[in-house]
């Protein structure tokens, strides 16, 4: 519950900071600048160096990599089609294709499931949500705002982007042991990464823009939060002809909202700005009530 209210008063203060005219008027640019040069790339130290590597959680892993790319066919398709422009559907593969597993998977695991079911919801997180935004999702983004598959900046962008740094330096790091002093510093910088990022998105964030976009929302959280679910049910119940607490966890955050920090790219991207902030809140606010339903559901 703390963590729902937290999100909810940041994107709140966002907007107040936006109509008391206080701040700057790009001032959400330098927010979202830390979030991608700092406060992701603690968290991502943190996480990857003291997450254990076992062979069985290849399913938990691989569920946002399928849930991304089943999103990115769809989307993509629906601009093909001239359904979607081209920059609403890229902005619905960086938020709806990936999903809010950390901030609001996590605690709504430990509500629904219970305390040890959470490792699955960080190993799914950060080997599979994280590292799909950090490589092909950073590709992806640099793909649909350039509009060219320059292989050689694009690889730089990966390299160059900080959360990549982090991410490769976190599985060097495992062989060493962090000084308690570093583990602290980290946790604090990482725990600044949503507050500061909901801020931001709720400084873009306005009421009447969800009328303007009413049809790309509907469409990216039909996916989101109806669809994946279902394709993952269909994957992995189905095809391994078993259920269990372990299969309905990765099915539950299969329907988790949009991702945060895939919010954050595809605003820095200008993939629809005006889009990427306002699914953002609607989708967590729909989500809490999608995912109490799929729960209900996966219990039958």
């Amino acid at each position: 519950m703390t963590n729902l209210i937290l999100i909810f008063l940041c994107l709140l203060l966002g907007m107040l900071i936006r109509r008391s005219n206080r701040f700057p008027q790009a001032a959400h640019r330098a927010l979202n600048g830390f979030v991608i040069h700092v406060s992701l790339p603690a968290l991502i130290l943190y996480h990857i160096h003291y997450l254990e590597l076992r062979s069985d959680l290849w399913l938990a892993v691989s569920m946002p990599w399928i849930v991304f790319i089943f999103g990115f066919f769809i989307f993509w398709s629906l601009y093909l089609l001239g359904y979607l422009e081209r920059k609403t559907a890229a902005c619905l593969i960086l938020t709806c294709g990936l999903g809010n597993t950390s901030f609001v998977g996590l605690p709504l695991i430990e509500a629904y499931f219970g305390k040890e079911f959470l490792g699955i919801g960080i190993i799914l997180d950060q080997l599979g949500t994280f590292l799909a935004l950090g490589t092909v999702g950073v590709l992806f983004a640099f793909y649909a705002k350039s509009d060219t598959w320059n292989f050689s900046e694009m690889g730089k962008m990966v390299f160059n982007f900080p959360p990549s740094q982090a991410l490769a330096l976190a599985f060097l790091s495992k062989i060493f042991l962090y000084p308690e002093w570093l583990d602290n510093v980290l946790l604090r910088l990482g725990d600044t990464l949503t507050p500061i990022a909901l801020v931001s998105i709720g400084m873009q964030l306005k009421i009447s823009d969800i009328r303007l976009e009413a049809k790309s929302i509907l469409i990216g959280l039909s996916y989101k939060l109806l669809l994946a679910p279902l394709i993952i049910f269909l994957i992995y119940i189905f095809s391994f002809n078993t259920r269990s607490d372990h299969l309905n966890v990765i099915v539950f955050e299969s329907g988790m909202g949009p991702m945060v920090t895939g919010t954050i790219i595809a605003i820095e991207n200008e993939l629809n700005e005006r889009l990427a902030s306002v699914i953002l809140g609607v989708g967590i606010l729909v989500s809490m009530l999608s995912t109490n339903i799929l729960f209900s559901l996966l219990q039958m």
